[in-house]
């Protein structure tokens, strides 16, 4: 029995024991999105890890484990788990109004058959509970190893970078580099869409900002303008209706909060870069609405609670 190396995207639904005790979302609809999440993860035909993706659920948990032999792969593959992530937690949310958390990690395991052992999901496990928002939050060192494989790829086509280079402005230089030369080996890594999936919090944790990859799915042609807009605006009313629930809940309500904070962050940001036409804009003044509302009732409960 030998442990390997591996990359693992470990997936928990947030408030998942809440859900069962309110029957807030039904038991049923909760089994169907975890058939769903199931169904996407072993479908997930585009996302070409080249390796047999390994996926082990129980309960509210998901487990999706890849091996990393080497720099080159680890580095593709931490590309494709990221993606992964991102568009499960795009359509866990709007599908099903369900937020889920969870981690990225890379260490040794034992995955076969149905046993899954080893450092790599005990940190994964450990991860998930620092993630506390509604966030997948990248390991640092495997983070940093990451980035020292886009480095050595700049090496290999001739374009060294310096040591303290920012990883936005890295991938910036690999974005440009795509159009130039060697695209090929540059794309297959990811490095074209990695740096607008992952962003830095505010407590330097580094996250899978899954709005995000709204730009490169308008970029691919995969919606227009109009679709973009009604993501933005389903997930809006999501968020709503799960703020105005847990509007008297000082333990849940942050993680919502949080939720709004990027959300807000992310429509100017959108509208600068999509030339969005009248019935899209009115997708985004309607899911402005709904949140600066919640603001406003929240800020006025707030105070109502804290009068001084």
């Amino acid at each position: 029995m030998k442990e390997q190396n591996y990359l693992v995207l470990y997936i928990d639904i947030l408030g998942y024991q809440q859900m069962l005790m309110d029957k807030d979302i039904s038991n049923g609809t909760i089994v169907n999105a975890l058939k769903e999440m199931e169904r996407y993860t072993y479908g997930s035909g585009e996302l070409s890890f080249e390796e047999k993706v390994k996926i082990y659920m129980f309960s509210d948990n998901i487990a999706v484990c890849v091996k990393a032999t080497s720099k080159e792969t680890r580095t593709t593959r931490l590309f494709l788990l990221s993606l992964m992530a991102a568009r499960l937690q795009m359509f866990c949310a709007i599908e099903y109004g369900i937020f889920i958390r969870g981690s990225i990690v890379q260490g040794k395991l034992y995955a076969e058959s149905r046993i899954l052992f080893g450092d790599a999901i005990v940190k994964a496990v450990e991860m998930e509970k620092e993630a506390k928002f509604p966030r997948i939050i990248i390991e640092s060192k495997l983070f940093a190893d990451a980035i020292d494989g886009y480095k050595a790829i700049c090496k290999d086509i001739f374009f060294p970078v310096h040591d303290d280079v920012t990883y936005k402005n890295l991938f910036l230089l690999l974005k440009r580099l795509i159009n130039i030369n060697n695209s090929e080996k540059v794309e297959k890594t990811g490095a074209n869409h990695w740096c607008e999936l992952v962003s830095q919090d505010t407590d330097e944790q580094y996250y899978i900002d899954f709005l995000n990859q709204l730009f490169f799915w308008y970029g691919d042609n995969r919606c227009n303008a109009i679709d973009v807009a009604k993501y933005i605006n389903r997930y809006a009313v999501v968020l709503y209706i799960r703020l105005r629930k847990f509007i008297n809940n000082d333990v849940i309500l942050p993680k919502y909060v949080w939720c709004v904070e990027k959300l807000m962050q992310f429509i100017p940001k959108l509208i600068d870069e999509i030339q969005f036409g009248k019935n899209a804009m009115e997708e985004f003044m309607n899911a402005e609405f709904l949140l600066t509302t919640w603001s406003h009732e929240g800020i006025a409960k707030i105070i109502e609670q804290h009068p001084d």
